[in-house]
């Protein structure tokens, strides 16, 4: 049975939702958090308690750190999920990580100074971003997700508002349909970044702006 969030939620920490039936954020929902990772790909304990949420390296192949994603991850219109704002301006905000088979964004997102990740697939590769020792060209302000898709539709669509000042918005699947708002702004030290992405690799990837 999918987990259903439908009231408030509210954490300074960071909160995890992990359901390989499905993930529904209803109309009625209202999360502010430090950061949320809803997922419907698994993570196991060895993994977590080894190397957190980050994929580890073995030669020049990454091991996905959520595998066998189940069903889907939709925020329904009216929902609306936010990210606390850091407390100064050198302090990076929090993040907002979804993941599944399919992906869907009716709702409004919100991570100021931070990241919001939509990613459609089976299992997710998950690596630090920008400004990190251990991928230090990376031109991404956050985590990197690269989704490896197997048999999953891998479909993520985003009908609604999500909103990244001066962070990083990521859209990643075989198939990306943009038919709402992403809005990442920039100050005078802080860039803000946009990522829609397919793999090379995938002949069957498709980006559609509406």
């Amino acid at each position: 049975k999918p987990s259903q969030i439908l009231g408030n939620l509210k954490a300074d920490g960071s909160v995890y939702v992990i359901n390989q039936n499905g993930i529904i954020f209803g109309g009625t929902s209202q999360v502010n958090v430090g950061a949320l990772i809803a997922s419907t790909a698994a993570i196991s304990n060895e993994q977590f308690l080894a190397s957190g949420l980050y994929s580890t390296q073995s030669g020049t192949s990454w091991i996905p750190s959520f595998t066998n994603a189940g069903g889907a991850v939709r925020v329904e219109a009216g929902a609306a999920i936010t990210t606390s704002a850091p407390a100064s301006v050198t302090a990076g905000g929090g993040f907002v990580l979804l993941m599944g088979r399919e992906v869907t964004n009716a709702g409004t997102i919100t991570t100021p100074l931070g990241q919001t990740q939509l990613a459609a697939g089976n299992d997710f590769i998950l690596r630090r971003g920008y400004g990190t020792d251990a991928n230090s060209f990376s031109t991404t302000r956050g985590n990197e997700i690269s989704p490896v898709v197997r048999d999953a539709l891998a479909v993520v669509r985003n009908t609604g508002l999500i909103f990244a000042p001066q962070g990083d918005i990521t859209l990643a699947g075989r198939t990306i349909l943009q038919d709402g708002v992403l809005l990442s702004t920039t100050s005078v030290n802080t860039r803000g970044t946009i990522h829609l992405l397919n793999a090379a690799t995938d002949t069957l990837g498709s980006i559609t702006l509406g």
